[in-house]
């Protein structure tokens, strides 16, 4: 058996010494090999268990999705030797399926195939009720961004052009945009980060932290969702690329974004 320790408390996982098959399962959702949806899984096999299965989506936006990662991590080049999912699942023997859609009817199918207790999702489209209804406990998510100020598309370029925090939040999945319970809201500090990349580098990093903390967090009992405060800004969308250039520029430059 192993002994899994819960990282915010210390305690055994579950408060027992436990065998691999008798923790919860859970299902991880991801756009096709998204760098930060890849980044989350190899950090939830180095420190959880493994996935019953792994559902991508293949489609125009989540090659748009990766396309766009991509660009914004370009001094940070993935290393060749890098696994993709599919790699991942095909090194781990792990259930692995695409889909058009995680809305589809097939990620429906595959779910109650699967059975999960539980979700994790990597980088993804807002998911319809249907689907997380599907799954048996939670979904957890973890955005990019600080939660609640910064809920929506592109948070660490919205975060830059209004001087708001930096950071990521685990929470749990509702039907809202970035809305449910959170589980873990961690600020970054930008003081010694001076290019976008390095930032989304970090940002992704905090991430997959947070995930795997927050995963044996919920399980072990000792984080308890905490529901969200209203909003003091609007729910973002996509960025326009001038809003990305005065980013890049604002954190080259550490100029204060105007009042």
């Amino acid at each position: 058996g192993r002994v899994l320790r819960c990282p915010e408390c210390g305690k055994h996982f579950a408060e027992l010494t436990v065998m691999p098959n008798t923790l919860p399962s859970y299902a991880f959702l991801n756009f096709e090999d998204h760098p930060r949806g890849n980044l989350m899984l190899r950090a939830l096999l180095a420190n959880a268990r493994q996935p019953t299965i792994v559902i991508e989506e293949c489609s125009k936006d989540a090659k748009e999705s990766r396309r766009e990662q991509f660009e914004y991590l370009a001094a940070y080049a993935p290393d060749p030797s890098t696994p993709t999912v599919k790699n991942l699942c095909d090194q781990h023997g792990i259930c692995y399926v695409q889909v058009d859609s995680l809305n589809a009817a097939d990620t429906i199918t595959y779910l109650n195939s699967a059975s999960p207790d539980y979700g994790i999702l990597g980088d993804t489209r807002v998911l319809i009720d249907q689907v997380i209804r599907t799954v048996r406990h939670n979904i957890i998510n973890v955005h990019p961004g600080y939660l609640p100020v910064v809920r929506g598309n592109n948070p660490y370029i919205w975060a830059l052009a209004l001087g708001l925090p930096q950071g990521a939040a685990a929470h749990l999945v509702d039907t809202g945009i970035d809305t449910g319970p959170i589980l873990l809201n961690q600020k970054l500090d930008i003081s010694a980060i001076h290019s976008f990349d390095r930032l989304v580098h970090e940002i992704n990093a905090l991430c997959a932290d947070l995930l795997v903390r927050a995963f044996h967090g919920l399980l072990s009992k000792c984080l308890k969702p905490v529901e969200q405060p209203a909003p003091t800004h609007p729910t973002f969308r996509k960025a326009p690329k001038e809003l990305l250039d005065y980013a890049r520029t604002l954190i080259s430059e550490r100029r204060r974004p105007p009042c």
